[in-house]
């Protein structure tokens, strides 16, 4: 929120650091990270992750592109509508699991990370993780991630002191927090698992992972594979959850749009024992709008995500860059600009309806853009659908203990949470017919 307070007192291109510009206009934004940028990621701000042998943390453009190139084939639409019915059997697994607990308060947010966990976890390794079906949902990894997600806000800002390769673990424990050396440790003994078993003998029977791809095609390092799970698992879990959990608690505190999404629900989905598969919920205007409304609160990586202006200067925003400059925007500069969209603090599914909608989505970038954008964002639209679909058609719920104004009460570490780590509770209070 202090980047907007400057940007309001100096304009639309403020210097946040001795060689770092921050931008608040969506032309730098479409500077900065369109498809044929040549600009770099910068390499003090990734170095936090840890991640350099992995398609995330790596600063090298050609290794990337090899990466992704692996990778690519499973997030393709294709790829995901062939893996829709693992995903709509855990969607289905969660409406039955928060049926189970009528009448009891539910930690909402916990079960949609549980199932983008579980989601996530057969996608790369062909398995399931079992957080549906923990108790209140409380998986070791949705546990320890909002911790690691508040440090991660620590770490950003002083990485080169606590960057994960040069201190050790009792230090850094007490810099950070002390639950990330565990969390690490967990998704890395599964990686190694995967690593030593894949290396003796590949099962006739076991379909292609993301995993068992770039096992087959790169013969990586095994330490690029440890740290290529930690950003799909990461990745995978939180920014679905958090635009679910948004779109769970405006929809259910507004009597309207509730009405209007159950209707166009009820409408193309008469009988909700029945399956409705994605290609036909995607096709629902309404239920879309609410989509992107989530997402457009929920922001994705709110953060500006940092890059190198090169090979030569350029112009960004209308202003002459020198080369070697560190310039970002973040998104929040995108989707709460009251030019694109009034009211932008006000969920307002009707603003994606009207004729402007095209325009309205160029805006919309909570999965970035560029040639380093989201590498799952077919699996997290077919996610949304499936999620929110399900919900708004089959659960009566009742939003509890959380208000509009705890919503706007934001902290931006590199994903966004509530202040006070507070989540999404609600009563389930029936099935709806």
């Amino acid at each position: 929120m202090h980047l907007h307070d400057l940007h309001r007192n100096y304009g639309p291109v403020v210097r946040i650091g001795p060689n770092e510009l921050h931008f608040s206009t969506a032309e730098a934004y479409k500077d900065i990270y369109h498809h044929g940028s040549k600009f770099l990621k910068d390499e003090g701000f990734y170095e936090m992750f840890g991640e350099s042998l992995g398609s995330f943390g790596t600063v090298d453009p050609v290794f990337h592109r090899t990466r992704r190139d692996t990778m690519n084939p499973l997030f393709s639409r294709r790829a995901i509508l062939k893996f829709e019915s693992s995903i709509r059997a855990r969607a289905n697994q969660l409406m039955q699991v928060l049926s189970s607990k009528q009448g009891q308060l539910i930690d909402l947010s916990s079960a949609f990370r549980a199932m983008t966990l579980d989601v996530i976890y057969d996608y790369i390794y062909g398995e399931d993780a079992g957080a549906i079906s923990c108790p209140d949902f409380e998986h070791p990894i949705i546990s320890n991630t909002e911790a690691v997600n508040v440090g991660a806000g620590v770490q950003r800002h002083m990485s080169i002191v606590v960057r994960q390769s040069s201190l050790p673990d009792f230090i850094r424990r007490r810099i950070v927090m002390s639950i990330f050396p565990d969390l690490i440790k967990v998704i890395e003994t599964r990686a190694i698992e995967f690593f030593e078993r894949k290396a003796k003998v590949q099962l006739a029977d076991e379909g292609e992972t993301i995993l068992s791809r770039i096992v087959d095609i790169e013969n990586p390092f095994l330490q690029s594979l440890i740290e290529e799970t930690q950003t799909l698992t990461f990745a995978g879990t939180d920014t679905v959850a958090n635009a679910c959990f948004t779109g769970c608690f405006y929809v259910h505190s507004d009597p309207e749009i509730l009405k209007k999404v159950r209707g166009e629900l009820k409408e193309a989905w008469p009988d909700p024992n029945m399956d409705l598969p994605y290609d036909t919920l995607e096709k629902l205007p309404y239920l879309t709008a609410v989509i992107k409304e989530s997402l457009r609160l929920s922001h994705g990586v709110p953060v500006g995500l940092l890059r190198v202006v090169g090979p030569d200067s350029a112009v960004v925003g209308g202003y002459q860059v020198p080369q070697g400059t560190i310039v970002s925007v973040g998104a929040t500069f995108m989707h709460w600009n009251p030019q694109v969209f009034p009211e932008p603090f006000k969920f307002n599914p009707d603003r994606w309806l009207q004729e402007q909608t095209r325009e309205l989505d160029t805006y919309l970038v909570p999965f970035s853009r560029g040639p380093r954008q989201c590498i799952g964002m077919n699996l997290a639209w077919c996610e949304l659908f499936l999620i929110l679909g399900h919900l708004f058609r089959k659960l009566d719920i009742e939003i509890k203990d959380l208000t509009i104004q705890d919503m706007q009460d934001i902290r931006f570490y590199f994903v966004s949470v509530l202040a006070g780590a507070k989540h999404l509770r609600g009563i389930v209070k029936g099935a709806l017919a």
